[in-house]
């Protein structure tokens, strides 16, 4: 590839043009004398050839001179060329020395690197000076475009990969070698006829400063920090109602995968290997098993080697590359598979970016745990309060958190982990709800599983953090009022029968005030007819009790004033209906 020359630095100029004017004057006569030296002898050499070293013409060359100043010399021409030499060997051992301190380096590969790049800068090339920072390039001048080397200054959340584009016929590389799930630099073979290069034709660097040889450009950048996408979903339940809810996931390549926890478990169906939710009280020095869960399908047969102890396509974890004071961690086979991944968009079937596939696995994965529940046995449980149905609430919210819990884990088992076998000393399933000692138990090394067939999100390195979905709406209105009118109508029919019930006690509260009054009034009435009072004194003081109760009925007298004047009327015709001179117009009718 064809190197674009850019003009030299002015300062470069300056300090040597005026180091070399010095040492000009300072050796006028030698320098003069050394470069007429030569030129006398090259003409010898020219017209005599070698013969020019014999004695009688080293003597025409000896006796030749110029102006009277230079003359020939051997220690002349000796000390020309060793004041070029030394001039050269100046400049570079002092581009050595500075590029050291211009450039963050200490190893002696990288000091030759940061040599190369600034001497190939002062000679004015056009080097490349990249910086990448959150996984943007910043450059000026399209520099990442240009394949002429240079230096990359990443910051500690990022990540960069590098290609070969200098002749890139010359490397034989097999179609699908990275679809394949080779995740390691590769070094293909060359062609009958081309010279081998050296270096990797693809390659993962890290944060801190990287090293651009001739022919290689930045082919992506990578955001080492957790990220996080979410979006509205539409999905099916099982009796085909749509409903929408918010789904989000939480990844990263930085992040240490989390250990998984196997062990064969005995469950009603029979001994399995599950996924274990266990707790380990270091006080105790005792592991509760308190439940398990299902693993993926396509894990079984390498989890079930593994816990034998028989060879399968499973490896040690990946130690990270980065120092351990670094915030984010830089996995090179991580960072590499997400660079170069192919995974595809389950709705378009395009290619798509390692950062968008999570959040598509994450759709389709919601999409097919709503699809096995009811719509009914979501919402059944919220439609009434009653006592009696606490059952059908308790319900509604267990499937939710089943829903939401399998959702979750089936994600994290989507990306990269590490699964860690656990097993009794003696050889038996474990049973959930039991403790054990540590001393009964034994823990196999953490391995990490390489499924590029069958999950995708590892072959693209990523891990995730967590992942749920919201709310679960119903799509279409009419769903929705019905829905509305259904809860509405249970919860009117329940407040009728609330109403009907204090209606029914009400009524009883006032029966019996109403029988309490009339005992009361029956006794106050027995009191006054057993005592000995004339009959006009016994009317008087029945009318006075039943006025004071007619004007005074109280909060808790439920007997009104109109049956208490009811009363007054009864008892007077009772006992004074005899009484003639109660009667207007009595003596005048005798008379």
């Amino acid at each position: 590839m064809k190197t674009v020359r850019s003009v030299k630095p002015l300062s470069y100029k300056i300090f040597w043009g005026m180091g070399l004017l010095v040492l000009a004057l300072l050796l006028w006569k030698t320098i003069g004398s050394g470069l007429f030296s030569a030129y006398v002898l090259a003409k010898g050499l020219g017209e005599y050839g070698w013969a020019i070293l014999n004695q009688e013409n080293l003597a025409v060359l000896i006796s030749q001179d110029a102006f009277g100043i230079f003359f020939f010399s051997w220690k002349a021409i000796f000390s020309l060329f060793f004041l070029a030499a030394l001039i050269i060997f100046t400049q570079n051992i002092s581009v050595y020395i500075i590029a050291q301190f211009v450039l963050p380096v200490r190893q002696y590969e990288d000091r030759r690197k940061a040599w190369d790049s600034f001497s190939s800068f002062i000679n004015g090339e056009n080097v490349v000076a990249i910086f990448v920072k959150e996984g943007n390039i910043i450059e000026s001048h399209a520099e990442s475009e240009n394949a002429g080397g240079g230096v990359i200054l990443v910051d500690l959340s990022s990540a960069v990969t590098l290609s070969q584009q200098d002749d890139t016929d010359s490397w034989n590389i097999a179609d699908g070698t990275v679809e394949d799930g080779v995740n390691e630099n590769y070094h293909p073979t060359v062609k009958q006829g081309m010279q081998k290069k050296h270096g990797s034709f693809v390659d993962a660097r890290g944060p801190g400063l990287v090293f651009i040889d001739k022919g290689q450009k930045i082919s992506s950048v990578v955001d080492l920090r957790p990220q996080s996408r979410s979006g509205k979903v539409l999905a099916y339940t099982r009796n085909g109602i749509q409903v929408s809810a918010q789904v989000s996931v939480t990844f990263s390549l930085s992040a240490e995968p989390e250990i998984i926890p196997i062990g064969y478990i005995d469950t009603p169906e029979g001994v399995e290997l599950r996924w274990l939710d266990v707790e380990e009280v270091a006080s105790e020095r005792i592991m509760r098993i308190r439940g398990s869960f299902e693993l993926d399908p396509h894990d079984w047969p390498v989890l079930k080697n593994y816990a034998a102890g028989k060879p399968g396509n499973y490896f040690s974890p990946e130690i990270s590359l980065s120092a351990s004071n670094t915030p984010y961690k830089f996995y090179r086979d991580r960072v590499f598979n997400a660079a170069y991944s192919k995974a595809r968009s389950l709705s378009t079937g395009n290619i798509i970016s390692w950062h968008e596939a999570p959040f598509e696995i994450a759709v389709d994965l919601f999409r097919r745990e709503l699809l096995t529940i009811p719509y009914d046995d979501l919402y059944v449980g919220f439609a009434t309060g009653k006592k009696d149905d606490q059952d059908a609430l308790k319900h509604s919210v267990d499937i939710l958190k089943k829903i939401k819990d399998s959702f979750a884990r089936r994600m994290k088992l989507k990306g990269v982990v590490l699964f860690q076998y656990i097993t009794g000393s003696d050889s038996l399933a474990f049973r959930e709800g039991v403790s054990i000692a540590f001393s009964q138990f034994e823990k196999f090394s953490p391995v990490s599983l390489l499924q590029h067939n069958f999950n995708s999100l590892r072959s693209v390195g990523v891990v995730i953090k967590s992942a749920g979905f919201g709310n679960l709406q119903p799509v279409s209105k009419d769903i929705k009022d019905s829905m509305i009118d259904n809860w509405k109508a249970r919860w009117e029919k329940e407040v009728k029968f609330i109403n009907a019930e204090h209606d029914l006690e009400s009524v009883r509260i006032q029966n019996r005030n109403r029988a309490q009054i009339q005992q009361e009034m029956t006794y106050l009435l027995s009191s006054i007819f057993q005592g000995s009072h004339t009959d006009e004194a016994l009317a008087l003081r029945v009318f006075q009790a039943l006025e004071a109760a007619a004007s005074n009925p109280g909060v808790n007298n439920d007997i009104s004033p109109k049956e208490v004047i009811g009363m007054l009327n009864s008892l007077h015709k009772w006992l004074l209906i005899d009484r003639k001179d109660l009667q207007p117009g009595a003596d005048e009718l005798e008379m």
